[in-house]
Parts: C-alpha cells; sequence; structure tokens
C-alpha cells in the first residue's frame, strides 16, 4: 500500500534519483553556515561508541546549537569529527553547568 506519511515528491522519486541524492548530501562536509539539521545528519554518519541513535542525535544537536553563535568553532568540531582527528583544528569550548556537568537537552 502507498504511506501516506511520505509526501508526493518524495514518493515520486526513482531509486537513481534516490541513491544520487543520499550520496550527495553524504559526500559534502556541512560548514558552521548549514542548517543546524543538515550538520547533525552528516555527523551522525561518524558515530563510534555504542550509546543509542537518539542519545547520539540530542547530543549532537545540542552542541551544534550551542556553536552556532562561534561559527569558527563550529566548523573545528566539524573538521575533527569528519577527519577523525587527522586533520589540526581549534579547541571546541561548550559553557558546562555551575555544577560542572555538560549538559545535553
Amino acid at each position: 500500500g502507498q504511506n501516506t506519511n511520505v509526501p508526493e515528491t518524495i514518493r515520486n522519486l526513482t531509486r537513481r534519483e534516490m541513491t544520487t541524492m543520499t550520496t550527495t548530501m553524504d559526500t559534502k562536509t556541512p560548514t558552521s553556515a548549514d542548517a543546524c539539521l543538515s550538520i547533525v545528519h552528516s555527523l551522525m554518519c561518524h558515530r563510534q561508541g555504542g550509546e543509542s541513535e537518539t542519545f547520539a542525535k540530542r547530543a549532537i544537536e545540542s552542541l551544534v546549537k550551542k556553536l552556532k553563535e562561534k561559527r569558527d568553532e563550529l566548523d573545528s568540531l566539524i573538521t575533527a569529527i569528519t577527519t577523525n582527528g587527522s586533520h589540526h583544528s581549534k579547541c571546541v569550548t561548550i559553557q558546562r553547568t555551575l555544577d560542572g556537568r555538560l549538559q545535553v537537552a
């Protein structure tokens, strides 16, 4: 049956168009100028730990939102993650809570 939750434009894409679109999206490294969701999607592809996908997505979204105003630091975070640390990048500073924990929300 037809999935009524999927927008008509997506339903009408061919398999080749979807593969091309996904490949293009995954190979372009985002920058701080990109939308938060694009950055999060790209960084999710670099997960290494055993944490749940939901937790990882929320943690990445939180970091990206906190760094959105510090574009150079956000670019440094993106570089560090997407190159697996092989390219030198600047320090990324994140504000801690009063009790010293890093809050992910």
